[in-house]
């Protein structure tokens, strides 16, 4: 599949600007879709959903500007340190590098601008925001217990503790998947329609 050579993010400047570029735009639909939730916990999920297929395109735009290995991986590790000073687990960080690592694997693979690649990477990255829910995997009683502890609406908490079980959380990650599927499908219509017919990208 591959047709260029590889190259690391490191060789050129601007790919740096746009990890940091990209990384900041994906962070903010995220924080703007997840508003949703405010709804109710069962709303959060259907932000979190939003703004998986919104970010598809965002982030196929991005790796078609920045063909090098490395995108993806930095900005899994940008994404987790942020997610991490906002509270979550400390694994979320190396989580998200190493699902950004498998993502730069197999668009490289593809040459960077292969189609199915580039859906299939993002559709590896996605399920790295369901990594903070591990807990409820591991140690449900003493995850809800923390979070009781911390927040300021406890009927919000007693929601979420209803609805949130193991077999959600494992659904919610190939939910996830499918999701990033789909959005990166679409992120490819996007990329034909606005971009790639205009030259911007390849």
């Amino acid at each position: 599949m591959m047709n260029k050579p590889m190259t690391t993010i490191v060789h050129n400047p601007r790919y740096l600007i746009n990890v940091g570029l990209y990384s900041a735009i994906y962070l903010v639909v995220f924080l703007a879709t997840a508003a949703i939730g405010l709804f109710g916990p069962p709303f959060l999920f259907v932000g979190w959903l939003v703004g998986t297929i919104a970010n598809a395109s965002v982030l196929t735009l991005y790796r078609l500007r920045t063909p090098a290995f490395g995108a993806m991986t930095l900005l899994g590790l940008l994404e987790g340190l942020v997610a991490v000073s906002r509270g979550y687990p400390w694994y979320t960080a190396p989580g998200a590098i190493g699902l950004g690592l498998i993502a730069d694997a197999i668009v490289t693979l593809g040459g960077y601008t292969n189609r199915i690649a580039l859906m299939v990477g993002y559709a590896v990255f996605a399920p790295w925001i369901a990594l903070p829910l591990v807990p409820v995997i591991v140690n449900r009683e003493a995850y809800f217990a923390q979070l009781a502890e911390k927040a300021s609406n406890q009927a919000y908490v007693t929601q979420m503790q209803g609805f949130l079980t193991p077999t959600v959380v494992l659904l919610w990650a190939l939910v996830l998947v499918i999701t990033g599927l789909i959005g990166g499908y679409l992120a490819n219509a996007v990329m034909d329609k606005h971009f790639r017919k205009a030259g911007m990208v390849a």
